[in-house]
């Protein structure tokens, strides 16, 4: 065991029965370990690691970034040279998404950054970025999170990761050797029929938890719902950890999928409800959705802030072409 002159005095003179031999060999073990597994993943593919990390019920998302790596890893990936990126950052600001002074700050510096988000996803055949995958890291609000998935759509080469908060310290990572165990399965629930004429539509996504009548607004609900109504959900147990296998992840997908083309293809409706309640790569996935081409209005709810779950209110209108606070008349392009 190679030890530098510090540590050959430590282990050796000041403390030789702390550092047995059982100690010292697993030490070793776990040293080679680590040096195999690094040399093994410079064979995984490139990934450019692009955070959508923010500002949650005033809690400010601190980024590690050797977290991050470690979770690339188990996805069999490794961070691309040169700097990571970070989008729709709101810092330190008060998280409020029902104040239109706290998505007037947000939309304003995201209209500054959509210029880097273009030239980042801008294909260059044959050149340095012919190929090129990306690492998102989703950690925000549900409203930042679909926009933020509309942004970067399905045409960009992409693996989601999903924060694992039940985790100690939370971890960007899943658990490889962890023992089989069935799949969640994803349904499509009709609970309200569309009626020729009908314009509107609400889309539930019940994941972490089931959302209940009392949750929706009047307008939505009252007695019954007040407009053609679908909702996502699954038969396993509804949990922060129901994505945590990125098999969950890709089937949700195809469910959403099917969603979409309900409300678009076979209902038409001009505008959708949004309410959602999954862990945030589901929700950065769903915005994925929302082509340019032929896309509803999507309006998103959040949850009213307090100790206890509110009722949800709208925060954000996404139309194929832009997106704007509910209340205001002031547009930010996405073309």
């Amino acid at each position: 065991l190679l030890l530098c002159d510090e540590c050959h005095r430590r282990i050796d003179r000041e403390d030789p029965d702390r550092f047995t031999v059982d100690v010292l060999r697993k030490m070793r073990y776990d040293s080679l370990f680590e040096v195999e597994r690094l040399l093994n993943s410079l064979q995984h593919k490139e990934a450019i690691p692009v955070a959508i990390v923010g500002n949650i019920t005033s809690q400010s998302a601190h980024l590690d970034w050797r977290d991050v790596e470690e979770g690339l890893w188990s996805r069999k990936l490794r961070k691309a040279p040169g700097h990571p990126y970070t989008f729709l950052e709101n810092g330190w600001s008060t998280h409020d998404p029902h104040s239109k002074s706290y998505w007037s700050m947000l939309l304003a510096g995201m209209g500054a950054e959509l210029a880097q988000v273009r030239k980042l996803l801008a294909p260059n055949p044959g050149g340095p970025g012919d190929g090129k995958h990306f690492a998102i890291l989703p950690l925000h609000s549900t409203s930042v999170l679909v926009l933020a998935g509309r942004i970067f759509g399905e045409a960009a080469s992409a693996t989601v990761l999903q924060f694992r908060r039940q985790l100690t310290q939370g971890k960007w990572s899943v658990d490889a050797g962890a023992p089989s165990v069935a799949l969640p399965t994803f349904k499509l629930v009709r609970h309200r029929e569309h009626s020729p004429g009908e314009t509107e539509a609400c889309l539930l996504v019940s994941l972490t938890f089931g959302i209940t009548p009392d949750r929706l607004e009047p307008h939505i609900h009252d007695g019954g719902f007040k407009m053609p109504t679908i909702e996502i959900t699954s038969d396993a147990p509804l949990s922060p950890s129901i994505l945590d296998r990125p098999e969950s992840l890709e089937a949700l997908s195809l469910t959403m999928s099917d969603a979409v083309q309900v409300l678009q293809e076979e209902w038409k409706v001009k505008q959708v409800h949004l309410v959602i309640g999954s862990p945030a790569s589901g929700v950065f996935k769903f915005g994925q959705k929302l082509q340019a081409r032929n896309q509803a209005s999507y309006i998103c709810y959040e949850s009213a802030m307090g100790a206890t779950p509110g009722v949800f209110k709208s925060t954000i209108e996404i139309t194929g072409s832009g997106v704007r606070a509910l209340g205001s008349s002031s547009w930010t392009g996405l073309i």
